[in-house]
């Protein structure tokens, strides 16, 4: 890569961003994610402010994070979903995941940090961007200590206090050197910037040119996805209704000890509902959290993504509804990929089977950071959906329950249940398992959600 004179980067950084964003929303749609780390007073904040004056605002995000050290208990990617670019758009991260990482591995006692587990992690989420066309950059701005102690000498005290806002106190040589050794261990393919460069912020910002102008597409590798046969757990036997006083006396004892175990739980709770139209989601979730407060609980009806959901990583709009309350409600979800996006061809077929993996990850991952995941899939059989669909069509208070869309999905129930089936077969773990619950009786139904929920609390605490 050979040098630009310093009068013509800015045109071309300029022109190199508006076919950026010229593709936004096309099937050749990239964003660029740009993290930058080094040691203090090493012109990285200065290379940073610089490529501001470089390109136009409206493309460009400069995030700077005060750096705190990883908890355990949250994934390590949540506090910087909103700044997960879109579709066309250049996010420069100043204070960082690695930042995070060094900060943890300095301040915390070594022997509780696994740091391996934890950079493993990392890794694997910005393979997940980069499958998700999000182009991730890493520069590392160095600086020998005995530079940074003279230029320490030269700065006000307040500047350096704000540098320590970063997360590692380079101004203590003991720190200094663990943290170089230690960002040894995952910098080496990073483009590096030193302290000797004569223009570190034109460096920085050719380096960007060159990938806008040079970085491709991730290709995905095809292969054959072989369907499991319909799976048997989806098939709805006959169920004799429940007297109404039984179903009374039995739901309000166990929305009782749904309430109580949910108060002492230490856990984040993550539910998802997914199934048939019609199957009773709706009357299920309301009797889950009938005995709760709103503080604790948040519900997300999940329908068809919007524009600049689209323009991000899949999982992005899920991402972003996670640890708010105590007890997390989808009311569908990120399932979606592998059903209706699968079965109305809506995703191409080699995204879709890669999406088992992705899911699994992702709930694996939740579960890692003292999250209780449980999904349940609502069976219905195709007799009785029909009976809801007509009594909805004719009621007037429930007629926006229905529409023509429902119909059509009516006319594609086998495909739905092979979807089902080869969903249930993939994704069906003891760390985050399906429940399959009848729902021809909806009584029976919303207690049978219960009971599987206060289970799965009192199992795996």
């Amino acid at each position: 890569m050979g040098k630009i004179h310093k009068k013509h980067i800015a045109f071309e950084l300029i022109k190199a961003q508006r076919a950026l964003q010229n593709y936004q929303g096309t099937s050749q749609g990239r964003s660029i994610l740009i993290v930058v780390s080094g040691v203090a007073f090493s012109e990285k904040t200065t290379a940073v402010k610089h490529l501001s004056s470089l390109l136009d605002p409206h493309g460009l995000r400069i995030v700077a994070n005060e750096v705190k050290t990883i908890n355990a208990h949250v994934p390590f990617w949540q506090p910087y979903v909103e700044h997960i670019p879109q579709e066309g758009e250049i996010v420069v991260l100043l204070g960082n995941w690695y930042d995070q990482l060094l900060a943890t591995a300095l301040q915390k006692d070594q022997n509780t940090v696994d740091i391996p587990q934890i950079l493993q992690q990392i890794l694997a989420f910005e393979a997940y961007l980069k499958n998700q066309r999000v182009e991730v950059m890493h520069f590392w701005f160095d600086l020998s200590w005995s530079a940074l102690k003279q230029k320490s000498l030269e700065k006000e005290l307040l500047a350096t206090q704000v540098q320590q806002l970063y997360g590692v106190d380079w101004f203590n040589k003991k720190c200094y050197q663990k943290a170089q050794q230690l960002r040894h261990t995952f910098t080496q393919d990073w483009i590096h910037i030193a302290a000797d460069d004569p223009t570190p912020t034109l460096s920085f910002a050719q380096h960007i040119l060159y990938i806008c102008q040079h970085s491709t597409l991730p290709q995905h590798d095809h292969f054959t996805f072989d369907s499991v046969t319909l799976s048997p757990r989806l098939n709805v036997t006959k169920q004799e209704a429940l007297a109404r006083e039984q179903y009374e006396d039995t739901l309000a004892q166990l929305i009782q000890q749904f309430v109580v175990l949910l108060r002492q739980e230490k856990r984040q709770i993550v539910v998802v509902f997914e199934g048939m139209d019609a199957a009773g989601k709706g009357g299920a979730i309301a009797r889950v959290i009938e005995g709760l407060d709103p503080l604790e609980y948040g519900i997300h009806a999940i329908a068809a993504p919007k524009t600049h959901e689209l323009q991000r990583p899949y999982l992005w709009r899920f991402w972003r509804h996670l640890n708010q309350k105590k007890l997390t409600i989808f009311d569908r979800s990120w399932y979606g990929r592998v059903l209706v996006e699968r079965v109305e061809q809506i995703t191409p077929s080699v995204l879709w089977q890669k999406g088992y993996q992705e899911i699994n990850q992702f709930e694996q991952d939740l579960v890692k950071h003292n999250t209780l995941v449980v999904k349940f899939w609502l069976a219905i059989d195709v007799k009785e959906q029909g009976k809801r669909f007509k009594s909805r069509a004719s009621t007037p208070s429930k007629q926006f329950k229905i529409t023509a869309e429902d119909w059509r999905n009516r006319e594609k129930w086998t495909d739905y249940l092979q979807a089902a089936s080869d969903m249930l077969a993939c994704t069906d773990h003891v760390h985050a398992p399906w429940y399959v619950i009848a729902t021809n009786d909806k009584p029976r139904a919303r207690l049978d959600v219960l009971r599987a929920l206060i289970e799965q609390m009192t199992t795996t605490a």
